[in-house]
């Protein structure tokens, strides 16, 4: 059953895995991570050997138009990157052209393939058929360093001014990327014309006569760094009353057939904390990829970054449209299980949502925050697992290519020897492995000293964003600012490892 598409790799010739060091939460919420049993909670000149294309261009006769992509191009030191070359439109061997670089002690180029030297910019230049192209080139240090806004701390910033100065306070710090949450429980944190606006703010359906998201993406690019925005996915709403009636409804009190239900067919019951909308509802599916489109279509996000993308136990949902449409895979697939049909409606659920975005801007990322505990190799005592107990397939994301990076809540410290119960290497080791063989990208997610992880103090902080380098993540992603904010901790952040200023690496199956 599942979906597998991948995003072409666009006008890239070869790709070399970035050095080490140039590579490259339990959630954001209130889902507790340390789970006991049962708790929720092409070396570039390979390719330019061959006789080209029989429409390739030739250099028999003058070019008018030539072009080398990706331009501009940005790349780490000690990376290789390939550059196809078009001339009138048809395809040209890079090694028939001539190229030079203005400055060959930033990046060097040869039959299109750029080895980035020393940080810096230049310009390369193509001769072909009497036409030239230039490219910028930019080596610089590539390294992801994310961080997590709440829609709690969003509230809590009190309007445009307050989204601008928390906005200026991560990139002091140091940061590039910011997953900015504009959705909890089928409500939003922005205009949208089919979520009431949250009740966080200032009441469910009350326009709080400003909008978050417009002010964040605003200071964010002004500051250049990216701005995704971060929905919760599946959870439907929270508290032991349903919600009020609101204009536009709240989807809780249009369908609460949607609802998530267990073994007896009994529909989750409202409490103090969540109750999540069914993944195997194609009309849950639909909808969520329905607010992630609006939200690709009215706002200039970099990303959708995505929360809760899983079940919340085995026990659900057997809700009577998912019991139907399990019917109906079976008809087609006799070997189909229940369990492997669950992990499929989630990972349906991720490429819906970059179907829809993908239509709009292919350059936009769809990241996903998965359990820090894939499955459990090691036969830890006491952990949850995503792939076995919330149904979500995180290495299905990637292989597929409905993701194009996760963010694998790690909430542990590392452990003295190494490989003990929950290090935080061991895991980020296991998620890498996965996204290395599907060509795709792993932020390592570390949380900041709480309840949840008490030990991760500046020091573990650190500790873990340097291992993070070692291993090669493409970078790292903190949850959450007002954590960090609240211990003093990001001016240590900002003096220490990000000190020296970094971009997000790129993602070459995307053109970049």
């Amino acid at each position: 059953m599942r979906a597998s598409r991948r995003m072409p790799c666009l006008c890239l010739a070869a790709v070399v895995t970035a050095a080490p060091g140039c590579g490259g939460g339990g959630e954001p919420d209130e889902d507790p991570v340390l789970a006991g049993a049962g708790d929720d909670d092409a070396a570039p000149d390979d390719d330019t050997t061959g006789p080209p294309d029989d429409d390739a261009a030739d250099d028999d006769g003058p070019v008018s138009a030539l072009s080398a992509t990706p331009s501009p191009l940005l790349l780490g030191v000690g990376d290789v990157r390939g550059l196809a070359l078009t001339a009138d439109g048809a395809p040209v061997d890079p090694a028939q052209a001539t190229w030079t670089s203005d400055d060959p002690d930033v990046a060097t180029v040869d039959a299109g393939a750029v080895r980035g030297v020393a940080l810096g910019a230049t310009t390369l230049h193509a001769s072909y058929g009497g036409a030239t192209a230039e490219i910028p080139a930019e080596v610089a240090r590539l390294e992801a360093r994310g961080i997590w806004v709440t829609r709690w701390t969003v509230a809590g910033t009190g309007g445009a001014s307050g989204v601008g100065a928390l906005i200026d306070a991560i990139a002091d710090a140091g940061f590039n990327q910011v997953f900015f949450q504009v959705r909890g429980t089928f409500d939003a944190l922005y205009g949208s014309s089919l979520e009431p606006w949250s009740s966080t703010l200032d009441g469910l359906g009350v326009d709080p006569g400003w909008d978050p998201l417009a002010a964040a993406v605003e200071r964010a690019h002004a500051r250049g760094i990216e701005l995704h925005a971060y929905i919760n996915s599946f959870p439907f709403w929270s508290g032991t009353s349903p919600p009020a009636h609101t204009t536009p409804e709240h989807r809780y009190n249009v369908n609460p057939e949607w609802l998530v239900a267990d073994e007896d067919g009994e529909p989750m019951a409202l409490n103090s904390s969540y109750v999540f909308a069914s993944p195997g509802n194609p009309a849950v599916r639909d909808w969520v990829a329905s607010v992630a489109e609006d939200i690709a279509i009215a706002y200039d996000v970099d990303g959708v970054h995505l929360d809760y993308i899983r079940y919340p136990g085995t026990q659900y949902s057997h809700d009577a449209a998912s019991e139907a449409a399990f019917d109906d895979a079976r008809a087609s697939d006799p070997s189909l299980t229940w369990t492997q049909f669950q992990r499929d409606n989630v990972t349906a659920t991720v490429g819906a949502v970059s179907e829809r975005v993908w239509a709009i801007r292919p350059s936009l990322k769809v990241t996903c925050s998965v359990w820090g505990v894939y499955h459990n190799a090691w036969g830890w005592s006491s952990v949850s697992q995503g792939l076995d107990d919330y149904a979500q397939d995180s290495g299905a994301f990637l292989e597929d290519g409905v993701a194009d990076a996760i963010v694998p809540m790690m909430y542990w410290p590392l452990t003295d020897p190494e490989g003990q119960r929950l290090d935080w290497k061991t895991l980020a080791v296991d998620h890498q492995s996965r996204a290395a063989a599907a060509g795709r990208q792993v932020y390592g997610g570390y949380c900041v000293a709480s309840d949840t992880c008490p030990d991760n103090d500046i020091g573990e902080i650190v500790a873990e964003i340097e291992v993070g380098r070692e291993i090669g993540l493409a970078g790292t992603s903190a949850f959450d600012y007002s954590l960090l904010a609240g211990n003093g901790w990001l001016d240590d952040l900002g003096a220490g490892p990000f000190a020296e200023p970094a971009r997000v690496p790129p993602m070459p199956w995307k053109g970049e």
